[in-house]
């Protein structure tokens, strides 16, 4: 048993950006909550002063980015540090190392 085609290509087109642009709406105010608070970051690249990773509550490839401040401290990939977030986009979070 299969459905006719009720909605037109366009429609859906509409439609999925419509939810896409709700997702991001949704994704942004929840980042804003770690804005001022330190959280574990896994360090998984580092690149000219900058380290990339996960914090606890982000899995790879679908969820938040953590951007870092590395102030040239000695970080190593695969390591845990404590970072404060200063700011936030939809997807990235941008912080520097804790040094409490």
């Amino acid at each position: 048993f299969a459905l006719e085609e009720s909605v037109t290509a366009e429609e859906k087109q509409e439609r999925v950006a419509e939810l896409m642009e709700l997702q991001e709406e949704v994704a942004t105010e929840n980042n804003r909550l770690f804005e001022g608070k330190t959280v574990k970051v896994l360090i998984e690249q580092i690149d000219d002063g900058t380290a990339f990773g996960r914090t606890e509550y982000d899995a790879p490839e679908v969820d938040n980015e953590c951007i870092v401040s590395t102030e040239n401290s000695p970080l190593s990939v695969g390591s845990f540090s404590m970072v404060t977030i200063s700011d936030t986009t939809a997807y990235e979070l941008f912080g520097k190392l804790s040094h409490s």
